[in-house]
């Protein structure tokens, strides 16, 4: 089957190239620390909204799972700190959260809000007098989980305020960081790639890059880019945990075989890690941190991941390309899942390669989607290629959650941020189904665009678009991978 595409264009004068256009067009709201821009930028919160299959599973999802957490449950461990030297009660509350605003900002409601507001609220009323916020009590901190929740604290705060303009979550996000910037930071005598669970050496305490570089761009403050360059220097420090160190950016580049890697080949942290690299990218325009996102991600489409567009067997990438066949126990983590997509979201962002529009859309109709339950409240653990798919159990009862309920719906919720993009020269669909979108052009004219579609079910989509009045931009309509 082939795509059909009938494009009806009223007043619209349609070019492959924008002639004539000599300055690259970002949008307003564009960190002024970033030094390299995206090829591709997300369409607005609430410019998109999507229906059929999709835009059903959306609604349930922030419906029902979403909009009816109990979050009481997810806040009183950061009162009570019970997680002593071992425990991830802290990583909930960040990772429900980002999800939470992100649904938020898909369908903004006052009911909605109300739940947003209250959720950062108590949480920041946690914050104890020297910045930290955290489920571990004074005398573990740097314990095996620690730092890790930390990242999913500070990634909830900035996702608050990147929505409500907040400066009391981005001053108590400050605080958390320059906290663990004593703690773990340059002259802290901490190596911060030593900390964290034996098991996954280190990679979960590091993958505190990506909000660290995320506070640099929304602060300009130099702390956080050298904390941020800290962080990637001690992957090539040995220390306790890995005697040869992490090296991640050297055996990327190197092309080593992910589930060879010297660090754990732990395969949501370690992406993690690299999703990091990629916000440290855009404010450092270093080539080598690009060239050692893509050459894990070459490695990673070479070797790990299967045909329903996940990977790794008991969370650990395995080869699983060339085993994905076999039998395998606990197959297709849906934190993978989540953070895989994470992964081609930032590539796509980064690149404009509509090979990730492809992986992406892949994912999601088969991993992640096969992973959630059919009312969106709960999500499969582990989605193996056969077997049955159950409801994942609960990781801390006092919570009731666990890490792939949390993270499923952040896979799912930046849908609608790379269904319609924007670029210096036009705009590029790369998401097929019922939607309506509202994107700015290069000349800053609203472009109304309305798809009707059953895809993938049947491949004939028809796209009307408007504007008001003729403009030459590009506009470009995604081939899939399979056609």
């Amino acid at each position: 089957m082939k795509p059909t595409i009938l494009l009806l264009a009223g007043i619209l004068m349609l070019a492959l190239c924008a002639e004539g256009k000599s300055s690259r067009r970002v949008p307003a709201n564009e960190p002024a620390t970033l030094r390299v821009h995206d090829a591709l930028f997300p369409a607005p919160y609430g410019a998109v909204r999507i229906g059929g299959y999709l835009g059903e599973k959306l609604d349930l999802c922030i419906d029902n799972r979403l909009m009816a957490q109990d979050i009481e449950r997810l806040v009183q461990p950061f009162r009570d700190k019970p997680d002593g030297n071992w425990g991830f009660r802290s990583e909930f509350w960040g990772k429900w959260f980002t999800a939470a605003m992100m649904g938020y900002g898909y369908a903004p409601s006052a009911e909605h809000r109300a739940t947003v507001d209250r959720a950062v609220r108590e949480l920041m009323a946690t914050q104890s007098a020297d910045g930290y916020i955290g489920t571990y009590p004074d005398s573990c901190h740097l314990g095996d989980w620690d730092i890790w929740g930390r990242k999913y604290v500070l990634l909830g705060l900035l996702a608050y305020y990147d929505q409500t303009k907040e400066i009391a979550a981005l001053e108590a996000a400050r605080r958390v960081a320059d906290h663990l910037i004593a703690e773990a930071g340059p002259g802290s005598g901490t190596n911060i790639a030593a900390t964290g669970w034996i098991g996954w050496k280190g990679l979960a305490s590091c993958s505190v890059l990506e909000p660290i570089a995320l506070l640099y761009q929304r602060t300009g403050e130099k702390r956080y880019l050298d904390f941020a360059r800290h962080i990637v220097r001690s992957w090539d420090e040995p220390n306790r945990l890995a005697p040869a160190g992490l090296r991640l950016i050297q055996e990327a580049i190197g092309e080593t075989a992910p589930w060879k890697m010297s660090g754990a080949p732990k395969a949501y942290e370690m992406m993690s890690c690299f999703e990091g690299l990629c916000e440290l990218y855009r404010v450092t325009a270093e080539p080598l941190y690009l060239e050692a996102v893509q050459r894990l991600v070459d490695a990673l489409v070479r070797d790990e991941i299967m045909i329903a567009g996940s990977g790794s067997v008991a969370e650990i990438w395995c080869h699983g390309a060339v085993r994905q066949s076999e039998p395998l126990y606990q197959g297709m983590e849906t934190c993978v899942t989540a953070t895989w997509m994470k992964l081609m979201y930032q590539m796509l962002r980064l690149t404009g390669d509509s090979r990730c529009a492809d992986r992406l859309e892949t994912s999601l109709y088969n991993a992640l989607l096969g992973a959630m339950s059919p009312r969106g409240e709960w999500w499969a653990y582990y989605s193996g290629l056969m077997g049955e798919r159950v409801h994942s159990h609960q990781q801390f009862p006092d919570v009731v959650m666990s890490c792939c309920v949390a993270n499923g719906p952040r896979g799912l919720m930046i849908t609608p941020s790379w269904a319609a993009m924007t670029g210096p020269d036009g705009v590029a669909l790369n998401l097929y189904a019922p939607l309506q979108a509202e994107v700015a052009t290069p000349d800053g004219q609203s472009l109304k665009i309305d798809m009707q579609t059953v895809y993938p079910a049947d491949g004939r989509v028809r796209i009307a678009v408007g504007l008001p009045k003729s403009e030459a931009f590009a506009l470009r309509l995604r081939i899939p991978q399979w056609s």
